[in-house]
């Protein structure tokens, strides 16, 4: 799979996770190192996930997915001006 392949996959289980849960904001990730970013009780959660079922919360990962977060949203608009 291509670095195109790979960035559209993840766009796409992104968008799809918001689709189907609602609560779920973004989902990126290399090889076996995805980030969640999700709301949880009107609060921004990011959880790190290794892909062995464990997921932490580390604050580099948090910082990491609220950039991602934004990215997101300004990708499909909602922070467009």
């Amino acid at each position: 799979m291509g670095t195109r392949d790979a960035r559209l996959t993840r766009e796409v289980i992104g968008y799809a996770l918001v689709k189907m849960v609602g609560v779920v904001m973004a989902v990126e990730g290399r090889g076996r190192d995805w980030v969640i970013v999700k709301v949880r009780d009107g609060l921004l959660v990011a959880e790190r996930w290794d892909g062995l079922g464990d997921p932490g919360g580390a604050v580099e990962s948090l910082l990491w997915a609220l950039r991602l977060y934004v990215y997101w949203k300004i990708k499909v608009g909602v922070l467009r001006n």
